[in-house]
């Protein structure tokens, strides 16, 4: 008979509880902290509005000067551009410049991107899902992002991205439980509360820098022109009280459930076809860093996500979706 699980510890942990040990715990637990930022991602990516507008990992300066990098971060699209190989497609947004693509590899997810600007003009191969020119480095007056490559391989999507104004913050926390050398039982290991006051702090300091006062001294129901999400994880342990923390200084709290990263590894087991510790290695080699994701046929669903603050939020992807102006296609 299996023993009795302790509801304080989530299914995450008793999934991969025979792979792990006292000493190497809060690697798996780390790895799997990875695995939620990809199903993250891939819900994210899911919608095209939040596709052409998402930078990861970029460094954004708070009210304090301070900078800070979150996984996810939407800017305004000023301008997409659909440019097909062979032809060079100019802006109607930003004066003097043209576009063009070539050296297409599909399979890959990659291509090289001509830019003209003026009397300057430069060629950089990148892949999907990366910027092709960051404003702040190449004191331009835009970013630009390779969003994807035509399904037929003959042209790509990019986007013109307002860099200087993102419109939300989207970070992801996770706490797991933790083995004890001195006892069998289990607990949290990082305090929750902590993470709870770092995720607010930045969330903080992105709200005077943006919206010029806090979320906590707003009427919730105005529109904000910058919002901070925060996704969680292993939901057993962020208690009444640190959601009540995050609640007053974030816009909207999700927790992404443990079948969710449970679904995953499942699906991983089944397309590796391995079994006990092979499987295991195969999961820690496969999962490398979210801006590594590999483009497998794992598909996340709104429902991996569940909103714990505040009451009544609508779902992720349409907060995001919601920030987002409308924006002209140029061809």
């Amino acid at each position: 008979m299996a023993a009795k699980r302790d509801p304080r510890i989530s299914d995450v942990f008793y999934y991969f509880e025979e792979f792990t040990t006292l000493s190497s715990g809060r690697t798996v637990g780390r790895k799997i902290g990875v695995v939620q930022e990809i199903i993250c991602r891939k819900h994210l990516l899911s919608s095209q509005a939040v596709r052409d507008s998402l930078v990861y990992e970029p460094r954004i300066p708070g009210r304090s000067g301070a900078t800070h990098k979150v996984e996810f971060v939407p800017y305004q699209p000023v301008e997409v551009l659909v440019v097909a190989s062979g032809r060079e497609v100019a802006s109607a947004k930003v004066p003097r410049l043209s576009l063009s693509v070539d050296n297409i590899d599909r399979v890959a997810g990659r291509c090289r991107v001509a830019v003209q600007i003026g009397g300057i003009r430069f060629r950089r191969t990148v892949d999907v899902d990366r910027l092709v020119v960051d404003q702040r480095l190449d004191d331009l007056p835009f970013a630009l992002k390779l969003v994807e490559i035509a399904p037929n391989g003959r042209g790509a999507r990019l986007s013109l991205l307002q860099q200087d104004a993102p419109v939300a913050s989207i970070e992801s926390k996770r706490v797991g439980a933790q083995r004890f050398s001195s006892t069998d039982k289990l607990g949290s290991g990082i305090q929750t509360i902590e993470k709870a006051k770092q995720a607010s702090l930045v969330a903080v300091d992105f709200d005077l820098k943006y919206n010029g006062t806090l979320l906590a001294l707003s009427d919730r129901k105005r529109k904000r022109s910058f919002i901070g999400i925060v996704v969680l994880g292993n939901g057993v342990h962020w208690t009444e009280h640190d959601l009540s923390i995050l609640d007053t200084y974030v816009d909207a709290t999700f927790l992404v459930e443990d079948s969710a990263i449970i679904r995953y590894a499942d699906f991983l087991k089944r397309a590796s076809g391995l079994d006990g510790k092979e499987f295991f290695n195969h999961f820690m080699s496969y999962f490398e860093g979210m801006t590594e994701m590999k483009h497998d046929g794992f598909v996340v669903n709104a429902g991996d996500f569940r909103c714990v603050r505040p009451a009544g939020v609508r779902r992720l992807l349409d907060l995001v979706e919601g920030q987002l102006a409308d924006y002209p296609v140029t061809a």
